[in-house]
């Protein structure tokens, strides 16, 4: 599958720690949505798919579909909050859970939904 970062790579391996795995989507949609900064596009890294959810992804935040953007903890910091809108924007509009690993996520097992 190809990445865009090593990153995403290390995302791809912590994905298929986790039993249950069906599919990696990488990039696998454009969603155009409006808020009350004005109307955006936004392509999500990952749109993962589990047959059944464990206990320790389900704390993650994980659900049978979820979408998941990978970003290093610098660039998080920068701008969470667009982030913040851009997955608030899935869930409204496709009802996926949300995921965003950094690579604090991916050493330590926990994820901010």
């Amino acid at each position: 599958m190809p990445v865009e970062s090593d990153l995403e790579a290390h995302a791809i391996a912590f994905f298929s720690r986790h039993a249950g795995l069906v599919a990696i989507h990488a990039q696998p949609f454009t969603l155009r949505y409006a808020d009350d900064q004005g109307v955006h596009r936004y392509t999500p890294d990952f749109l993962v798919v589990y047959d059944r959810v464990t206990r320790a992804i389900v704390r993650l935040g994980f659900r049978r579909w979820t979408v998941v953007e990978i970003k290093s903890k610098s660039m998080l910091d920068r701008d969470p909050d667009a982030v913040s809108r851009r997955l608030a924007a899935v869930r409204r509009l496709l009802g996926f859970a949300t995921v965003v690993l950094t690579e604090c996520q991916l050493r330590t097992g926990r994820a901010r939904p």
